[in-house]
């Protein structure tokens, strides 16, 4: 697990402690044998016999008491209901039930389920709408400071109420005092989310956590299974499988796209950069290791969307004058668009519909770096799904499409100071170069005005600010008639992405 704190009692004073090992080494000499760990006795050179026992007893007196709050650590963290992604959230205003998601994660993990800590309550990262806002017994709270949403849905009575938005505090209100935290990536900590928290909207909802997710500790047999081999793809050309989890490494063999490869489970190791490498048996005996950013699980990737989200585009700039201004401009994702382009003549789409797609909608661990041309996709299938749900009845409906493009604009800050000086705009917007421009959401799923650093494209296009999932080329209108359907009267519920098959 990542890095938990906690402070226990001991002897009447407060003492805090860290752990992210299973075991403290409390100063003894150890040495590692094929049975395990062996302690030894403590070693001190160059002092006198007594002075030798003085030291050794007053070390494992400290060894006893580092053990005993090491005990008490863990009897305390196994007390508590944590909250881990997909705990079910309800809200005193509405009837539906909706699960409660991680949008980053923090590295601790209670088994192999992500924990949550008070600051996840972001709408639309954490936490989606909950249907209507508004039951027999439980109105909301509107007022000319909160005003009421836009749209209007029916409640599980079929009462017509205005869909839910939810207005969240910065973080979670605690039932209890916490002990433990939950270590950030800046290197704070956060208080670790509790099954008895909870939150009010400023509609006037209370939400509570109805469910924790159901965490079964693995049996004996099924803890011997670790180190099972997992089925994964390649997913660009000349992938280097080294001897080591490093660049360092000697290269054993090369993989292209497509290729796929068996991974050994819980092998993932981190090297002096950070970078993430994964151990692949070759077969015959022989193993080597692969960058965890070049694979992928050998399974359809899934990307679901609930309620819309609130696209804010942050831009400041100095004008002629060296004043320096600023503006925002808020759009609400809208889940499609039709694009003035026409697809690539060369496309083959088979009667589908022709779109363009962020990047991480078909590679979820596309690089900041990337290009977004066609080898950088190389081992997925263009073919995809789009699950679609009716506006007030919440039918299905699917519908195929063909990938003929990737939306450049879904990044999220320009210019990147990571990589190359971008270029500037061909499209200028009466703003100069010393602009700055950030967005709230996450590259590559949403339309932000805003281009990844090494795409051949403009820098950043206001005009471009619309928040869109997918972007439909003009064919789509007659394929709506086609199949007697209106876009505008669905929503999106999930893409559906399949790997290619391997190649020979």
């Amino acid at each position: 697990m990542g890095e938990l704190k906690t402070s226990v009692e001991q002897n009447g004073n407060s003492v805090e402690i860290s752990v992210e090992q299973d075991y403290i080494n409390c100063g003894l000499w150890t040495k590692r044998t094929e049975e395990g760990v062996e302690y030894q006795t403590f070693v001190f050179e160059g002092i006198s016999s007594d002075e030798r026992k003085k030291r050794e007893k007053e070390l494992r007196e400290r060894a006893i008491e580092l053990m005993y709050i090491h005990s008490e650590f863990y009897k305390y963290v196994d007390e508590k209901d944590y909250v881990t992604r997909g705990a079910k959230l309800v809200c005193s205003l509405s009837d539906k039930t909706i699960l409660l998601d991680a949008s980053i994660d923090s590295g601790s993990y209670y088994s192999t389920h992500a924990i949550l800590t008070c600051n996840d309550c972001k709408n639309g990262e954490n936490i989606c709408n909950f249907g209507a806002c508004g039951k027999k017994g439980h109105e909301p709270l509107y007022s000319d400071l909160v005003p009421h949403p836009i749209d209007v849905v029916k409640n599980m009575d079929g009462e017509e109420r205005y869909k839910c938005f939810p207005l969240l505090p910065k973080e979670w209100s605690k039932a209890e005092s916490h002990k433990v935290y939950a270590k950030n990536e800046d290197g704070t900590f956060s208080e670790v989310l509790l099954k008895e928290d909870y939150m009010v909207c400023l509609y006037g909802g209370t939400i509570t956590i109805e469910e924790t997710v159901d965490i079964e500790e693995p049996e004996e047999e099924q803890k011997q299974e670790e180190g099972t081999m997992e089925r994964y793809v390649v997913l660009t050309d000349c992938v280097h499988i080294r001897s080591s989890a490093s660049t360092e490494g000697e290269i054993i063999e090369n993989f292209n796209a497509t290729k796929r490869i068996n991974v050994i489970k819980d092998s993932v190791k981190k090297d002096k950069t950070g970078r993430k490498w994964c151990e692949v048996d070759l077969g015959n005996g022989e193993r080597g290791w692969v960058a965890d950013e070049f694979i992928l699980p050998d399974k359809d990737i899934v990307t679901k969307f609930d309620a819309q989200k609130i696209i804010q585009v942050n831009v400041k700039y100095k004008d002629e004058k060296q004043k320096e201004v600023t503006f925002t401009k808020t759009v609400k994702s809208d889940w499609y668009v039709s694009s003035l382009m026409s697809p690539p003549s060369n496309e083959e789409v088979n009667g589908k519909y022709s779109v363009a797609i962020g990047p991480k909608l078909m590679n979820p661990k596309f690089p900041d770096d990337g290009l977004l041309n066609k080898d950088d996709f190389k081992a997925f299938d263009k073919n995809i799904e789009l699950l679609l749900r009716e506006r007030g009845t919440n039918k299905t409906k699917t519908i195929q499409c063909h990938v003929c493009d990737w939306k450049a604009h879904t990044y999220n800050k320009y210019p990147d100071k990571r990589y190359q000086k971008v270029k500037r705009n061909r499209n200028p917007h009466n703003i100069n170069s010393n602009e700055i421009v950030s967005t709230t959401v996450e590259s590559g799923f949403y339309q932000t005005g805003i281009r990844y650093p090494y795409a051949d494209n403009s820098g950043f296009e206001i005009n471009h600010v619309d928040g869109s999932i997918i972007e439909f080329y003009p064919n789509y209108s007659k394929l709506e008639n086609g199949e007697g359907i209106k876009l505008n009267q669905y929503e999106l519920a999930e893409v559906k992405v399949r790997f290619k098959s391997e190649e020979n």
